[in-house]
């Protein structure tokens, strides 16, 4: 085989290619513009779901324990009693240690006072009702909510009998998106150390009222365990007395809350990108394919080709050579337009998010074998049609065969394995997401280049013969 006319016919190939508009289309510009473009219309609809306020309205709020000196999470006698260590004037008795042992024992009994109070679920700044930020993980939790006083008589029945029984006019009006009913009995129950009922109502099928549930959901989860473990003082318990263990994960180190946002995004692109390059890498080879076989058929122009003392294997090499080049080109364009596209947008989410060089380079030597793979099949079956239209009929369903295979390494509890790595294609997405995982890849890793490149070699070779 002579690889000079190889490189001819391969240049000829490009050449014709590049022509297409369509095919420009498909490998230069829409991947510049999909990924961009979805994910400004993606940040819309995130920002503007999220700064959407909710209106939560309230039943009974007056039956909720109120803000009393004796809430001591809201007392200001945990700073004032480190006062006492300030430098004592001459001739006080108590100094430097002593003074320190004294401010540290007044803390001690001020956290096994048995007179505290519950501490309140909401905090009246004048009109407004708001979250103490006691309750919210961070900051921004508390501001999609409007908080509504109704002045509606809340029940004091059992919670099985009371569903049917509540007001919900105003949350059916659509005059709240979120309704709290709290029982009169609320406090006694407390105080009796029994266990008070709260109701949460929704309107079915609407989404923002799903959203603010959730979110109220978790302001409640941070109140409850306030409430817990002020009735655990209240009977000179500590407060994790109900914690009978404490496991703690030795190899996880503490990471700040940028960071593990970062790290779940980053863990989700993982998933994602080897996905993007599958489906890519075959559009790419699927439409060069169709038309350098089926399309020359119906220009006549194969049959000159033929004719040419080129042989059948430099006339296959060079146009394989061809499709290869654009099914790479293809997916690889999508992969750093969709890179750049999650490292801007990231910042807009207070995260940043970055691959690791070695895992970028991963992924574009892994997509070589990948685009050759799907090349050479699409070569080959392209060649048995006779025009277009049935070219694409030979080849469209390489989708439906690709798919289940790709999709598979987003299932649950799928791991690169000796068997998977001998899967086409999922072999392949399963490796790719080891090496570009946020940790480094073991070193037993290296043991399945072979299992996972060998098949996909052996196949294009025999697509090509």
């Amino acid at each position: 085989m002579r690889w000079s006319i190889v490189r001819l016919i391969w240049l000829r190939e490009l050449c014709d290619q590049l022509r297409d508009r369509r095919t420009v289309f498909m490998i230069a510009v829409l991947p510049v513009l999909l990924y961009p473009l979805a994910g400004f219309g993606i940040m819309q609809l995130v920002l503007g779901r999220l700064g959407r306020q909710a209106v939560l309205g309230i039943q009974g709020a007056h039956y909720l324990p109120p803000l009393s000196p004796h809430c001591l999470a809201f007392s200001p006698t945990p700073a004032l009693s480190w006062f006492t260590v300030t430098p004592a004037a001459p001739g006080t008795l108590l100094s430097g240690i002593e003074r320190i042992s004294a401010a540290a024992a007044l803390e001690l009994a001020r956290r096994s006072d048995p007179r505290q109070e519950y501490p309140p679920l909401f905090l009246n700044n004048g009109a407004r009702i708001s979250f103490p930020t006691l309750y919210l993980e961070n900051r921004d939790e508390a501001q999609p909510f409007i908080v509504r006083s109704l002045e509606v008589s809340a029940p004091s029945f059992a919670l099985d009998a009371s569903l049917e029984h509540m007001d919900r006019s105003v949350l059916d009006g659509h005059q709240v998106d979120l309704l709290l009913v709290v029982p009169a009995d609320f406090q006694d129950v407390l105080r009796a150390n029994g266990r008070a009922s709260l109701y949460v109502l929704t309107r079915e099928n609407d989404e923002h009222s799903r959203l603010a549930e959730n979110r109220l959901t978790r302001i409640l989860r941070c109140w409850q365990q306030q409430l817990k473990e002020v009735r655990l003082r209240r009977q000179g318990l500590p407060a994790d007395f109900d914690e009978v263990i404490e496991v703690r994960d030795a190899a996880r180190t503490p990471k700040p809350t940028h960071q593990r946002a970062a790290d779940e995004m980053l863990d989700m692109l993982v998933r994602i990108f080897p996905f993007v390059l599958v489906m890519w890498s075959l559009a790419g080879a699927l439409y060069p394919a169709v038309d350098l076989c089926a399309g020359e058929k119906e220009r006549g122009t194969l049959e000159t080709l033929l004719i040419s003392p080129a042989s059948r294997a430099e006339i296959v090499w060079g146009k394989f050579l061809a499709i290869w080049l654009f099914s790479a080109a293809t997916a690889l364009l999508n992969l750093v337009s969709m890179g750049l596209t999650t490292w801007h947008f990231g910042r807009f989410l207070a995260t940043s998010v970055s691959f690791r060089p070695l895992a970028l380079f991963w992924a574009v030597a892994l997509l070589l074998p990948l685009s050759a793979f799907f090349s050479a099949i699409c070569l080959a079956i392209g060649a048995y049609a006779r025009s277009t239209k049935e070219g694409q009929y030979y080849l469209m369903p390489l989708f439906l065969v690709t798919l289940p295979l790709i999709l598979l390494t987003l299932a649950p509890g799928v791991e690169l394995n000796p068997f998977y790595s001998m899967v086409p294609v999922t072999g392949v997405a399963l490796l790719l997401q080891k090496l570009m995982a946020v940790k480094p890849p073991d070193s037993d890793l290296w043991g399945y280049f072979l299992p996972v490149l060998a098949p996909m070699v052996v196949y294009s070779w025999l697509a090509l013969r």
